[in-house]
């Protein structure tokens, strides 16, 4: 983040006023570098910006969604890229002296006294060293009142990343500020920086379009889970030219702008998670970056500081298990930046071919098993116990390894992944009902007979 000694008027003008593109080679090579994942269908709609010093340097947006093309001003939802932004907001706090780094959350909250939350502190939270786990924080809309402060995290200290501390953060700023989060993003960051179609309120993404992932392909939905507690930490929505003002504003730093607080990056120090920003180089350069993701949406924001450099992706899709395209162009375009080279890196959807074959497997076996149920006794081959209680115990214990397993509460992968619980418990019963189904048709068989 640099610092200047005046408001740079450029700024000024650009946060007053429509955005002015500037770079056309620029923007000719990254639509090449964007169009790749899009033909290879690792991408549907997505928009990019990407800012130097006070200028944009690419703005636009691809793809479609409900008949509307996806703009640079289209609203998307962050996802864990909002915690940039409430931590923004903590910054401003602490500029001003509301909050303190190492001030207790029961200092701010006193219903948390006495229970675990309450001995965290401020800088725990904003730095994911509180000891709460990524799990514990997906279990946030099952837990209200005395039973969010109750919940007792890990080893405190040591980073483990969560949307925890950033929910906890979001209530500590409405009890200091005495006013819904919503309202005082919009107040204290949105409206003074220009940021006008980006919204802190869990109603406003009920009219987003967005798509959601079926064994590797994009079907459009409407359908939104709107989570109030978890908008400080992965429910803010925005746009790339909403996202471009902000950057432009972070890196010309607190002289610049009022709205911004305290030089992020010198705050930081060696750490390198901190303040709403993972921090590590890239070919030999300084880093900070954010990426998100909710069951409909992904979005990656990148940061690099020697530069002046911002870079925005946002899409309305979320990223696959094994494949993360948002990420991938996100770091070609960062390529692009540093070293010039425009060639993308984009691989082939070979996720969705893992996706197509599973699905590919499931029918089959749908169709054995019924042929099975039809077929004439002699063409059936008796099944012995033992095997019966393999694929039994194989497929109970495939349940219980991914539920287990699986880093988040078991719930959330009907919300992210329905295709895929719907294949797991598809698979187990079909493995389970070919060689159960065999010893119970030859006793019917020869019953009848």
């Amino acid at each position: 983040m640099k610092r200047s000694t005046q408001y740079p008027i450029g700024l000024l003008l650009f946060l007053c006023a429509n955005i002015a593109v500037a770079g056309g080679s620029l923007s000719a090579e990254v639509d090449q570098i964007v169009e790749r994942y899009r033909s290879r269908g690792l991408l549907d709609g997505v928009s990019v910006a990407i800012t130097e010093g006070e200028s944009v340097r690419h703005l636009r947006g691809y793809g479609s969604c409900g008949g509307q093309p996806v703009a640079a001003d289209t609203g998307l939802l962050l996802g864990s890229a909002s915690k940039p932004l409430t931590a923004f907001r903590a910054l401003q706090m602490l500029q001003t002296g509301r909050l303190a780094l190492d001030a207790p959350v029961a200092s701010y909250l006193p219903d948390s006294r006495g229970q675990p939350v309450g001995t965290m502190t401020i800088r725990q939270l904003l730095t994911h060293t509180s000891g709460y786990t990524r799990k514990q924080g997906h279990a946030i809309p099952d837990l209200v009142g005395g039973a969010l402060y109750a919940l007792a995290p890990g080893k405190p200290g040591a980073f483990a990343y969560s949307n925890f501390n950033y929910v906890v953060l979001g209530l500590v700023l409405e009890a200091v500020e005495g006013s819904p989060f919503a309202e005082q993003m919009q107040r204290h960051i949105f409206e003074p920086l220009a940021m006008s179609a980006t919204s802190a309120d869990a109603a406003a993404s009920a009219s987003l379009c967005s798509k959601r992932m079926w064994f590797g392909l994009p079907f459009e939905t409407t359908e939104q889970v709107a989570r109030k507690a978890l908008v400080p930490a992965g429910f803010i929505r925005s746009t790339a030219q909403d996202m471009a003002r902000w950057l432009i504003a972070v890196e010309a730093g607190p002289d610049a702008h009022p709205a911004v607080p305290t030089d992020i990056d010198a705050l930081m120090g060696e750490s390198r998670y901190g303040f709403g920003w993972s921090y590590g180089s890239y070919a030999g350069e300084p880093i900070a970056w954010h990426n998100g993701s909710t069951a409909t949406y992904a979005s990656s924001v990148v940061r690099l500081p020697k530069r002046d450099v911002g870079i925005v992706v946002l899409a309305n899709t979320p990223p696959g298990l094994l494949q993360n395209p948002v990420d991938a162009l996100a770091r070609d375009l960062i390529e692009r930046v540093v070293t010039g080279d425009a060639q993308p890196a984009a691989g082939w959807p070979w996720e969705r071919a893992l996706l197509f074959t599973v699905l590919g497997a499931l029918l089959l076996s749908a169709f054995r098993t019924l042929r099975l149920a039809l077929q004439p006794r002699s063409r059936r081959a008796p099944t012995k116990r033992w095997q019966r209680a393999v694929v039994t115990l194989a497929a109970v214990g495939l349940l219980t390894a991914f539920t287990i397993g699986w880093p988040l509460p078991a719930g959330s992968l009907w919300a992210l992944r329905p295709d895929l619980l719907l294949a797991l418990l598809a698979g187990c019963a079909l493995s389970l009902m070919r060689q159960w189904l065999r010893p119970l048709l030859r006793a019917r068989t020869a019953r009848a007979e």
